[in-house]
């Protein structure tokens, strides 16, 4: 009979170890949701209900957009605790060792772990590219809109090279207010050299209010003063202007039409065109840390596969034991994950190590934290 789990088939097995991995996963889903959802969201809007800020619809709306990012958040915790709890129920029942005892490999064995931490990686990466990226902006505001989230001052920033590579131009939009059509307080620095070969700001244009005009290529500037400077940082001329055009590339306006936007939770596609827009504008300065969460965008849907394969090992006990080793070292290990992603996130932006590096650091932290923690138990357990 079970000669048949030999074979790369699916067997009662296979079914049998999926199933209730599956069932433990969706448990810890709902668990770690809401344990994730409850401090912030759930109180917030609960307060925000009771006071008459939103209403009950409102309420339902905003938990089911958040529910998405926090689901990201959740998948990995559920899958791990849910791959310790399965194991460490087939080892203090027997049903391990009757396995091992019958000819299934552990290599085997780890075949319906593999499929539903696949299973639980593809949910991860549909909420990350399809879901997310819709509700996020949803969520945010409609909390603005409820006065739950203070609405952001929205600037930007632009600095333009020329061909040597020097600073050409600085633009600063100070408010976006309505994209595209209410951009306020432009200011723009000219850059010229000196004599003795520095730079230096040679002119500078401030307006009320302006525009981009595609066609032409030009932003056009209204109601401003041109301030021209000398070489020490004098002004020596000012003039009032009702309409000024400054030739600038394309890049700035492309640029900021993503800066509108979250690129956090970006799908993979709009980040990596908006870092192509960034190198090929030449704003390298944020590169290397959208380019990390370019990678983690690949890395964080596979860390399921990894905690189930984990967790299955973590989970398994000496039998009878009553010990409670492996809970434990799940804890540990999802407090090194966790405190580990921010912290690798914010690393690309020194760009000391490749992206894809960087993004892999908290999971081959963790493989080598749980390396430890066998070593640990095995240790004392004799």
């Amino acid at each position: 009979m079970f000669s048949k789990f030999s074979k790369p088939t699916v067997t009662l097995l296979d079914r049998y170890v999926a199933k209730q991995l599956i069932l433990m996963v969706l448990f810890g889903l709902l668990m770690f949701t809401v344990i994730w959802l409850a401090p912030e969201t759930l109180f917030k809007l609960t307060q925000a209900l009771m006071s008459g800020k939103i209403t009950l619809w409102q309420f339902g709306q905003m938990v089911l957009y958040d529910l998405p990012e926090t689901l990201e958040n959740s998948i990995p915790m559920a899958v791990l605790f849910a791959a310790i709890l399965l194991f460490r129920r087939l080892s203090l029942d027997l049903e391990l060792i009757t396995f091992l005892n019958a000819g299934v490999s552990p290599a085997r064995l780890m075949v319906p772990v593999v499929a539903v931490g696949v299973l639980f990686a593809g949910l991860h990466f549909v909420v990350q590219e399809l879901i997310t990226p819709v509700t996020a902006p949803l969520y945010d505001h409609m909390q603005q809109e409820a006065g739950l989230k203070s609405v952001k001052n929205s600037n930007f920033t632009f600095v333009e090279k020329n061909r040597d590579n020097e600073w050409d131009k600085f633009m600063v939009i100070g408010q976006i207010q309505d994209f595209p059509h209410e951009l306020r307080d432009f200011v723009i620095l000219y850059y010229s050299r000196d004599n003795m070969g520095g730079l230096y700001i040679s002119r500078i244009l401030r307006s009320n209010t302006g525009r981009w005009d595609p066609e032409r290529k030009v932003w056009f500037l209204y109601d401003g003063i041109d301030h021209e400077l000398s070489e020490d940082g004098v002004y020596h001329e000012n003039q009032t202007f009702k309409e000024q055009l400054v030739s600038m590339s394309k890049y700035p306006y492309q640029l900021l039409r993503f800066s509108l936007k979250n690129p956090m939770d970006m799908g993979q596609a709009k980040l990596s065109q908006y870092i192509h827009l960034l190198k090929e504008g030449g704003q390298l300065q944020d590169v290397g840390f959208y380019a990390v969460r370019l990678q983690q965008k690949i890395a964080f849907p596979l860390a399921a596969v990894f905690f189930a394969l984990v967790g299955a090992f973590l989970g398994i006990e000496k039998t009878r034991s009553r010990n409670h080793y492996a809970l434990t070292f799940g804890a540990i290990l999802l407090f090194v994950y966790s405190i580990s992603v921010p912290f690798t996130t914010n690393l690309g932006s020194l760009e000391v190590l490749p992206s894809f590096v960087v993004a892999w650091i908290p999971m081959g932290l963790s493989l080598g934290v749980a390396w430890v923690l066998v070593q640990f138990r095995r240790l004392v357990e004799g």
